[in-house]
């Protein structure tokens, strides 16, 4: 009697099987996904406070502004930004309001 053989071979990769047929673009967004999942939190507020943020946001010219928007981007570490939750030492309003204001300054534009 021949025996049956799975059309779908199987690929051993760190002791798991992996049909043939699991997509490297779904395999790469759970390698990503763990990768984020590890990472600690970053408190943007407390890597502001070391910074100049506040300073360049009270500045009249523009280009201060968008530079202390920059700083906060620095200070949020890599992308994808992984943020601690809100709290008493973390309070987002102040940086909701202040983006806000810019976005309501008549210098600000839409680039699409």
């Amino acid at each position: 009697s021949e025996q049956s053989v799975s059309s779908t071979p199987l690929i051993s990769f760190r002791n798991k099987d992996i049909s043939a047929s699991f997509s490297p673009q779904t395999f790469l967004a759970e390698m990503e996904a763990k990768r984020f999942a590890s990472r600690e939190a970053i408190n943007l507020f407390k890597n502001l406070s070391s910074s100049d943020y506040k300073v360049k946001m009270k500045l009249p010219k523009w280009s201060e502004k968008v530079s202390a928007m920059k700083i906060v981007l620095e200070c949020g570490g890599s992308k994808p930004y992984k943020l601690v939750a809100p709290s008493s030492d973390a309070p987002y309003n102040i940086l909701i309001c202040d983006v806000k204001q810019l976005l309501s300054h008549t210098h600000f534009s839409v680039n699409c």
